[in-house]
C-alpha cells in the first residue's frame, strides 16, 4: 500500500504576465513530492489555501478542482496506474535526468502548446546524447560541459541559452519534488541571450521573388518554395501555420496559431490572393525550404541570409512601413503580448523617417 498525501497548492514563484499563478495538485509519496497541473490559474488573492474565493466562476472552478483531485487520487491509490517513471522516482529517489524530464514533459501535455512540447523534447534528447546522468549528479561543471557540447554542434548562443534555460527549469521541478534540495544551476553564469538582428526583405526584393515564382522556366519545386515564402511575406504565417492553411474562409485567412493558440483573421488582400494563386504543392519541411530559399537568393543576387521565418519579419516591417498600427499587427501575428511585437517598431525606420519629415515639414 502506497503512503501518500494529496493537496492543492498555488505556485506563486513564476506568475504569468497577468500575475496569475498555476494551481497544482501536490502529491507526496514516500516523502517524494510530485506536482500535477489542474489547468487553473488564479490571482493570489483568489486562493485561501483550501478553495477558490473572490472569483466570478469560483463555484465551477472549485468543482473542477475537486474533480481533478479525485481523478489524481484514484490514479495513485491503484499502484497499477503509476507509470514506470513514477515508480522509479518512488523507488530510487534519484532518477535519471532523462526519465524524470520526460515524465514532466508528459505531464505538461494539454497544458503547454504542442510547439513547446516539441522544443523541450528536442532539448532533452540533445542533453541525453551529451550525458546519461542522474538528477543529483548534475552540477555547474556538467552545465558548462553541456554548453561546450552544444557549441561543438554549431549551436548559436541563443540556442544554447534556451537549452540551459530548459535544464534549469527541470531542476527547479526536481527541487519542488524533493529530489534535490538546491538547484545546482543557481548562480551558474552560462550563455546569455542576445537580441537577434532581424533581417527583412525590401519591396524591390519581394518583386524579384514574385518574378522568380511566376517564371515557368524555373524548377517547379523551387517556384513552389518561392510561392510559399511569398505567401508568408504577405500573411506573416509561421511554418506550422502555413502547413495548416487550407484556403480562404469568407475572404480571409483564418486559423488558430500552432505556437500561441491565438486566433488570427487576415483579410485576403490582392497580394495574398496573388500569392495563394501561385501555391501548387504542399509545404515541404523546414530544412529543405530554407536550403532552397538560400539557393533562390543566390540566383537573384539577394545578399541576405534568407530563411522561412524571415518572411514573417518582412510582413511585420512592411505592414508598419505602410502605416499599419502596431496593436493591430500584434493581432495579425497572433502574439500574446504587445511587447513581442514592439521589436518590429525598431526595424521600421522608413515609418520613422516619414513621420519625422511630416512633423518637421516647412510651413
Amino acid at each position: 500500500m502506497i503512503q501518500y498525501t494529496i493537496s492543492p497548492k498555488l505556485y506563486t514563484i513564476r506568475p504569468d504576465k497577468y500575475l496569475k499563478c498555476q494551481l497544482r495538485i501536490r502529491v507526496t509519496i514516500n516523502r517524494i513530492q510530485t506536482f500535477y497541473p489542474t489547468g487553473i490559474k488564479l490571482l493570489p488573492e483568489q486562493w485561501d489555501g483550501i478553495e477558490i474565493i473572490n472569483h466570478p466562476q469560483k463555484i465551477l472552478l472549485n468543482k473542477e478542482l475537486r474533480r481533478v483531485m479525485t481523478e489524481t487520487e484514484n490514479k495513485i491509490v491503484s499502484d497499477s496506474t503509476l507509470n514506470d517513471n513514477q515508480k522509479k522516482i518512488i523507488k530510487a529517489g534519484n532518477p535519471f535526468f532523462y526519465e524524470y524530464a520526460l515524465k514532466k514533459i508528459d505531464d505538461a501535455k494539454g497544458v503547454h502548446k504542442p510547439a513547446t512540447i516539441r522544443k523541450d523534447t528536442a532539448i532533452l534528447e540533445k542533453f541525453n546524447e551529451f550525458k546519461k546522468i542522474k538528477v543529483k549528479e548534475i552540477n555547474a561543471e556538467v552545465l558548462r560541459q553541456f554548453e561546450k557540447y552544444c557549441r561543438g554542434k554549431g549551436n548559436s548562443a541563443n540556442t544554447i541559452w534556451g537549452a540551459t534555460k530548459y535544464i534549469r527549469t527541470v531542476l527547479n521541478h526536481a527541487k519542488e519534488d524533493g529530489i534535490i534540495s538546491i538547484n545546482p544551476a543557481t548562480g551558474f553564469k552560462g550563455a546569455k541571450y542576445l537580441n537577434p538582428m532581424r533581417t527583412v526583405l525590401s519591396a524591390d526584393e519581394l518583386k524579384l521573388l514574385e518574378g522568380y515564382a511566376d517564371n515557368l522556366e524555373n524548377n517547379k519545386t523551387m517556384r513552389s518554395v518561392a510561392a510559399w515564402f511569398l505567401f508568408s511575406c504577405y500573411t506573416g504565417l509561421r511554418l506550422g501555420d502555413l502547413k495548416n492553411f487550407k484556403g480562404f474562409v469568407n475572404g480571409k485567412v483564418q486559423l488558430q496559431t500552432e505556437k500561441t493558440g491565438e486566433i488570427v483573421s487576415i483579410v485576403a488582400t490582392k497580394q495574398i490572393i496573388r500569392a495563394k494563386g501561385r501555391l501548387t504543392e504542399k509545404m515541404i519541411n523546414e530544412n529543405n525550404v530554407n536550403a532552397y530559399i538560400k539557393i533562390i537568393a543566390t540566383e537573384l543576387n539577394i545578399d541576405k541570409k534568407l530563411h522561412l521565418h524571415l518572411a514573417r519579419h518582412t510582413f511585420a516591417v512592411e505592414y508598419l512601413n505602410r502605416g499599419g498600427d502596431i496593436y493591430n499587427l500584434s493581432k495579425l501575428l497572433g502574439h500574446s503580448s504587445l511587447k513581442t511585437t514592439s521589436i518590429y517598431a525598431k526595424l521600421s525606420s522608413q515609418r520613422l523617417d516619414e513621420d519625422m519629415t511630416k512633423v518637421w515639414a516647412e510651413d
